[in-house]
Parts: C-alpha cells; sequence; structure tokens
C-alpha cells in the first residue's frame, strides 16, 4: 500500500469515528450543560474527564505510536513485539490511573474542597479506562493488518454509548450530579471493548502473538527474540513523550480543579469544550493519519506531509481570523444566557475568545509535531523529546503562576483565561522547534511541494478577519451575527480553494485511485 493510500485509508476512517462520535457526545455536552449545575458541569470537564484522558495517554498513545510501525509483512520479532507492548496497557493505566486519581483527590481534600460525587464520578471513569485499555491487542491486530475501520467503528460506538447514557441520566435523574459522568465514562469502554472484541477477537490477537513467539524463539535459523526489537526502544522513546504530553494537554485542567472554587470551573469547561470541537473532530485524525503515514515511509510520504502541513497552515489562518469575532455569538446559540451574561459570561466570552488563537496555533503545530515524532531517530528524536520536555516544564511554571492569585492580581486576568494563553504560549514555542525541523527536511528532500500557502491565501484571511470584526460590532442576533459569520467563511473558502487545489488534489488522488482499484478487481 503507498504512501498515499495509507494516508488516504487511516484519514477518512478516523474522520467518520470522530464527526460520527464526537458529534453525539457536543451534542450531548450542550444538552447536559443546560441541565445540571454549572459547578458540576465544570468538574466533569476539569476533573473527571482530564484524568480519564490524562490515563490513556499514559498507557496507550505511547504503545499505539511504537506499534503503528509494524504491518503484518514487517519480521516476525516486531509482530510479536507489538502485541506485548499493546498488553502493557492495562496495568500502566491501572497504575498511573490510581495514582493521579487519588492524589488529585487528597489534594482537593487538603484544600477542602472534598466531594464524595466527583470522588465517585473520578474512579468509576477509571473503571471505565481500564475497559478501553483492554482492547489494545485487538486494535494492534487490526492496525497491522490495515483494518482502520475498526477502530473507527468502536470509538463511534463509544462516544453514542457515552451520549446516550448522559442523555438518559438527566431525563430520569431530578438533579443530575456529577457522577453522570462516570457512568458515562464505563460506557464508553465498555463499548469499545465490545465493538473489538467482535470485529477483531481476543483469540485471534492471541493466536497472531503465539504464533509470532514460537518462530522468534528459533533462534538457531536466525530469528530475533522479541526483546531485540527496535520497537521497544521506540516505545520507550513515546513512553517518554506521553508523560510531556499527558502535561501539556491536561494539566492546566488539572491544575485548575485544584487551584479554583469548583463554582469558577463552569465557564472554562464550556469554552474547552466548544473550543476543542474542531481540534478532535478535524485536527486529531488529521494528525493520527500523518503520523501513520510517516512511519511507515515511502517515496512520497514527505511531499505528502508538505502539502498537508500547507492545508493546516490554511485553517490556522482561517481560525484566526474569524474565530475571535463569532465566540460571543456561539455561546449564546449553544448554551444561553447562562454563559454569555454576568461574571461567568464574560469570563467564558475570554476563555472562548484566546481559545480560537490556540486552535490556530494548534492547526499549525499538530501535523509538524506528528512529522518530527514519525520521522526522527537517535539523536534527533533524543532532541525532540529534549525540547518537549522544555516546553513541559515552563508550560508548568506558566500555569502555576496565571492560576495563582498572584497571578491574577498582578495580569488582572481569571486563571482560566490565563490557561488558555499558557497553552497557546507552549503551542507556538513548540511549533517553531517543529518549522525548524521541517524546513531542514525540505531543504534535504529536492522537488518538496511548498510548505506554506500562497499570498493570496493571506490576503484572503486579513479581508476575513476585517469583515468579520466589522460584523461582529454590527448589533445582530446572535443566529444571524452566526449566519453572516459562515457565509464570509464560505466565500473565503471557495476563493482559497481554486488556489490550493494543487495540495488538496495531492492528498484525494491516494483514496481516488485506491478505490478505482477496488472497483477494477
Amino acid at each position: 500500500m503507498s504512501s498515499e493510500d495509507v494516508f488516504a485509508s487511516s484519514f477518512v476512517w478516523n474522520v467518520v469515528a470522530q464527526v460520527v462520535g464526537r458529534g453525539a457526545t457536543f451534542t450531548a455536552n450542550v444538552f447536559v450543560a443546560r441541565s445540571v449545575a454549572s459547578s458540576d458541569y465544570g468538574i466533569a470537564h476539569v476533573l473527571v474527564a482530564p484524568l480519564h484522558a490524562a490515563v490513556i495517554a499514559l498507557a496507550r498513545d505511547p504503545a499505539r505510536r511504537a506499534c503503528s510501525r509494524a504491518t503484518l509483512d514487517a519480521p516476525k520479532a516486531d509482530l510479536t513485539a507489538s502485541v506485548r507492548i499493546s498488553q502493557l496497557a492495562v496495568p500502566i493505566g491501572l497504575l498511573a490511573g490510581v495514582f493521579l486519581t487519588e492524589s488529585v483527590l487528597f489534594t482537593r481534600r487538603v484544600q477542602g474542597a472534598a466531594s464524595a460525587q466527583t470522588a465517585f464520578a473520578a474512579r468509576v471513569s477509571l473503571l471505565g479506562a481500564v475497559f478501553e485499555l483492554a482492547a489494545e491487542p485487538m486494535h494492534t491486530r487490526a492496525h497491522a493488518a490495515g483494518k482502520y475501520h475498526v477502530r473507527s467503528l468502536a470509538e463511534s460506538a463509544g462516544h453514542w454509548a457515552r451520549t446516550i447514557v448522559l442523555v438518559v441520566c438527566c431525563r430520569l435523574v431530578e438533579s443530575p450530579t456529577v457522577a453522570i459522568f462516570g457512568y458515562a465514562g464505563v460506557a464508553y469502554g465498555v463499548a469499545v471493548l465490545a465493538v473489538y472484541a467482535t470485529l477483531s477477537p481476543a483469540s485471534a490477537a492471541l493466536e497472531w502473538a503465539r504464533t509470532s513467539s514460537e518462530v522468534t524463539k528459533e533462534d538457531n535459523h536466525g530469528s530475533k527474540r522479541p526483546s531485540s526489537s527496535p520497537l521497544w526502544g521506540v516505545y520507550r522513546s513515546f513512553a517518554q513523550q506521553s508523560v510531556q504530553k499527558a502535561i501539556l494537554a491536561e494539566g492546566e485542567k488539572l491544575l485548575l480543579s485544584i487551584t479554583a472554587p469548583d463554582a469558577n470551573l463552569g465557564p472554562y469547561a464550556v469554552a474547552s469544550n466548544l473550543g476543542s470541537l474542531v481540534v478532535r473532530t478535524v485536527f486529531l485524525p488529521t494528525e493520527e493519519a500523518a503520523f501513520t503515514t510517516l512511519s511507515r515511509g515511502g517515496a512520497d510520504a514527505f511531499a505528502i506531509y508538505c502539502h498537508l502541513q500547507r492545508l493546516m497552515l490554511v485553517i490556522s489562518i482561517f481560525a484566526a481570523a474569524a474565530g475571535p469575532p463569532v465566540c460571543t455569538s456561539l455561546l449564546a446559540l449553544l448554551y444561553g444566557q447562562r454563559y454569555t451574561g454576568g461574571v461567568d459570561g464574560s469570563e467564558a466570552v475570554a476563555c472562548l475568545t484566546w481559545y480560537a488563537w490556540y486552535v490556530a496555533a494548534l492547526a499549525a503545530n499538530g501535523v509538524a509535531e506528528s512529522h518530527v515524532h514519525a520521522t526522527a531517530v537517535g539523536a534527533e528524536l533524543s532532541r525532540a523529546n529534549a525540547v518537549l520536555a522544555a516546553a513541559t516544564v515552563a508550560h508548568i511554571a506558566l500555569c502555576s503562576f496565571l492560576a495563582s492569585p498572584l497571578g491574577e492580581l498582578r495580569l488582572g486576568m481569571r486563571p482560566s483565561v490565563g490557561l488558555v494563553i499558557a497553552g497557546l504560549v507552549g503551542s507556538v514555542a513548540r511549533l517553531v522547534y517543529n518549522a525548524r525541523y521541517a524546513a531542514m527536511r525540505f531543504r534535504t528532500t529536492p522537488g518538496s511541494p511548498s510548505l506554506v500557502p500562497s499570498t493570496f491565501t493571506f490576503i484572503v484571511g486579513g479581508c476575513l478577519a476585517m469583515a468579520s470584526r466589522a460584523l461582529g460590532h454590527m448589533e445582530l442576533q446572535p443566529a444571524i451575527h452566526a449566519v453572516g459569520a459562515v457565509a464570509l467563511g464560505g466565500i473565503a473558502l471557495v476563493m482559497v480553494t481554486f488556489v490550493e487545489k494543487d495540495a488538496i488534489m495531492a492528498l484525494v488522488r491516494g483514496r481516488y485511485r485506491r478505490s478505482t482499484r477496488q472497483h477494477s478487481d
């Protein structure tokens, strides 16, 4: 399978999973935000969900990234190592989950913010994470065989199960609390495990591991033992990265859950949930597909990265130009006046405005970082880990200052807004290094497509920014303002599409050729 085929297949199924699943989850979150207390909604998204996500990041992500380099035609030692690595997900997840959950809950008890409902939701959500991690050996086998649809179906089923539990609980319980988010986490994990067990059964994964192990024991025939597979070294490198990435992605939320009163968490949770929607539905599947494609190499892999990076920079320009002016109208349409008026409303609007700039930085940095982690080896990978470690330390220090009363007093901004700004600064800092690495590869790869959008795209972005701000200054109803903003963005998108059509066609060509071959066969 060529690099274009790998990217197209992986990207399409990842997008299907995110759009189908995340769309349902986002709709449920909007409904729940209107049904539960602001403090409970805030706790769920600033403590319960980040703990769950941190456990998954620490236990699953390094295994998946390492195992993505093994295909069914890889050496048997690599195949066996990939299964054994994936089997570590449950014990690592349990250890990390218990430590993180109890540490955060203990800190909150010390500060007098103890809540039986919060502790229950966090611990039950951890159980859901364990169910999810138990499916990793099955995922590894399916991924190595190129069956990307299995993951898509599993994650979609998990999101829908979570959505159903949340909606049913809000309908049946008179005063729903944060505990319903714990039940939703378990429903997600059970649904994911059930789909993997059906489409890529554990018996097949175990048989695959057993057969590979028998081959690798034949040392006298020149075979290597699993421990000699280079995947173990790759796994250790990604394990270090996963710790740093978990801190960068979830650390600020957990810090806010410890330092800020529960009553002040709702606005941040609402802004974060809305602002991260495009990150989860567009950026995440793009980055996963890019990492899978670049990890497997190929003559055209770097060209695909160049086209993809260029399109992600276009998205970054659009997010920075059109995002901030429409924030107030989006909050009013989705969450009502509860999160647009008063102190909570002003904080939510400020958070979402800065989050729009944060999304622009994430768009530019995500694929660039996937490129570094997928292709760097030896000293380059160690240097990338060192840069990520330095960014993590700086991020922790900045978040600690901005979330403290001293930071609020000195800078005059709420802790929630400060944490979004800290994430923006950290993302830009990592982008500088990742861009430098990409430029080095670009100079040493003759004939590579341009990494930067055309001048016309930047001009259209500037015009869109001015038009969006002019529209925002008009006293329009939120619905009318939102329709106008979408119309402006659509016009600008059509204009840019004609200029950037070469990059778009280069990415969809592989999927088209693959479909044509399957039809002819």
